[in-house]
């Protein structure tokens, strides 16, 4: 099975502007592992953009609630590490 990975911008998930990939094997079998977005420039002009315009509204929330995605982060990895570890293994010939 191989996993597509798009570009994040803007809460948005999309292919790279010029339609570019990149392929990630498995040293091992040689297996494409997955198949991801391979950004440009104006991706990259594209995401700072909408940091940017996003910024006022994130700068304004409290702390507290800036902590709310990092927190439920280390939760999925409290309950499900061993799961995550082994998919990280994989593009690397171990899983």
């Amino acid at each position: 099975m191989t996993d597509r990975v798009l570009l994040s911008i803007g809460g948005q998930h999309m292919e790279a502007a010029l339609g570019h990939t990149f392929e990630r094997r498995n040293p091992v079998t040689g297996e494409v592992v997955t198949v991801a977005a391979a950004g440009s420039v104006d991706d990259a002009v594209a995401g700072v953009d909408a940091a940017a315009a996003a910024f006022p509204a994130w700068s304004s929330t409290s702390p507290a609630v800036r902590l709310g995605p990092p927190l439920e982060v280390e939760q999925l990895h409290v309950h499900h590490g061993s799961e995550l570890e082994d998919l990280d293994l994989v593009p690397v010939g171990r899983g």
